[in-house]
């Protein structure tokens, strides 16, 4: 999807992604 998603440390409990959306309807489809 994202290659962001691609690098989260999932060892680390830290927020390490914001991703924003302008609208409740993008939220839901991401």
């Amino acid at each position: 999807m994202l290659p962001i998603l691609n690098k989260i440390d999932t060892n680390r409990k830290s927020v390490q992604v914001l991703i924003l959306a302008p609208t409740r309807e993008l939220v839901v489809q991401i």
